[in-house]
Parts: structure tokens; sequence; C-alpha cells
């Protein structure tokens, strides 16, 4: 199937008031007061490690195809942070004593784990390597923006992806299923 330019939506005024959220006649780039609750930060954790195994195969079988390393570490942190504010948030929600919000650490991954085994999350040593191997460059967006003479893929990769899967996962999930 071959892109057709005549088939293309006009891009008028009316195309992108149906695409985006429009304040005062602007484009904005969300609801600035809305605070993501721990299902939503699952979900968006839940897809972003689906997407992953969907390139990759699960549990992982191969190495992505060539050129797509750089977006799967990308899913792959994203992921991870988002299992972690998924957590820290729920217990934020149960007012555990340990809990603070997720919003001051950003993209930070080791703060985000550390906060959340404060809160109750189980410390499991292929979980620690991965958010302490993938914290800097997480936090520094550099796994957005490739870099010539880099690598980007680690060997442990498939490891991290299980754990996350059989772990992080289910643990994220038995824990938002639990009454408040």
């Amino acid at each position: 199937m071959q892109y057709d330019p005549n088939d293309a939506p006009e891009l008028t005024e009316a195309f992108f008031a149906k695409a985006v959220i429009m304040q005062n006649g602007h484009p904005v780039r969300g609801p600035k007061k809305h605070q993501q609750t721990p299902e939503e930060f699952y979900l968006a954790a839940a897809q972003y490690l689906s997407a992953v195994e969907k390139l990759v195969g699960s549990p992982i079988q191969q190495r992505p195809p060539e050129g797509l390393e750089l977006p799967v570490l990308a899913l792959v942190c994203f992921s991870l942070e988002f299992y972690l504010k998924a957590w820290v948030s729920d217990a934020v929600k149960r007012q555990h004593p340990q809990a603070a919000g997720v919003r001051p650490h950003g993209h930070e991954l080791l703060p985000l784990y550390r906060l959340a085994v404060k809160c109750g999350l189980p410390e499991v040593s292929g979980l620690t390597h991965a958010v302490t191997a993938f914290d800097p460059d997480h936090r520094d967006h550099l796994f957005r923006y490739f870099q010539k003479d880099r690598t980007y893929y680690p060997k442990n990769m498939d490891e991290t992806v299980l754990v996350m899967r059989q772990y992080l996962d289910k643990r994220v999930r038995e824990k938002l299923s639990t009454p408040r």
C-alpha cells in the first residue's frame, strides 16, 4: 500500500480541533491538572512492555530488528518508569508512611525504585540491576536520541524483560487489585 497525498485529510483548523486538545483556540499539550492514577500508570507500563514483546518475541527470542534497538530500549525504560510510578502512586493513595508523590522524580528510575521499595515493593536483583543500569541515560533522555558508536541494546535485555513480565507486572497488578 502506497501513500497517496490526495487521500490525506485536509489539514484545516477543524481537523486539528479534533486531533488535539484546544484551549482558547490554541492547541495545548494536555490537561495540566490531571493526576495520573495508579491504574493509568499500570496500563501505560503494560502497553509499553507488550510493544517490546511484539518487536522481539516473548520471551525474547532475538535481538530487535536492526534499527529498532533504540526504540526497544526506550520502551523498556518507560515501562519500568510507569510500573514504579503505579506502585508508588498507589502507596500514596493508601497513605503509606513512606509514600511521596511521583512528580518530583520525573524520569529518574533509581529514586523511584528506592521509593517503591520503601513502599513495600520487594527487591529483586534482576530489577535492581536493570534500574541501576538504565537510570542515568533514561533520566537524561539519552535513549531518545541516537548517538554514533554507542551500544543501545544490553546483553541481558531478555532477563530484564522477563523480570518485568513475570515479577513486576504481576506484583503491581496484584497490588492494584487489592481493595484500598
